[in-house]
């Protein structure tokens, strides 16, 4: 197991908020979390507590354990990578209604198999 990184840590905070085209703030909305605590993490001044890496992570749509570095990148592609379809579901959720501006519970998503289109 790789050693926890201030700055490696911060990287992969950025990485991952940036290919979900968030803003600081808005992780920091996402996650439960202030704005100058995200800009700590992802300057490496500071590292995430255990709740904080946790719900960072949630809202991320990856793992505690990428975030900590324990998972070599490659192994995710370089990329977030969600362990159900109903995460996915519940971020996009948060997502849309955001930018809409409307309450999460107007959002409704419908996921159907592949093999019905």
């Amino acid at each position: 197991m790789a050693r926890l990184t201030y700055a490696g840590c911060g990287n992969r905070i950025r990485q991952l908020r940036k290919s979900l085209d968030l803003t600081q703030q808005q992780l920091a909305d996402l996650a439960g979390l202030t704005n100058t605590s995200i800009c700590n993490y992802e300057t490496g001044t500071r590292v995430p507590n255990r709740a904080a890496m946790e719900r960072l992570a949630k809202a991320l749509g990856t793992s505690a354990a990428y975030l900590r570095e324990e998972v070599p990148a490659y192994q995710v592609g370089h990329a977030p990578y969600l362990k159900r379809i109903d995460e996915v579901v519940a971020l996009s959720r948060r997502m849309i209604a955001r930018v809409a501006g409307v309450p999460e519970e107007f959002v409704i998503i419908r996921v159907r198999p592949s093999d019905e289109r």
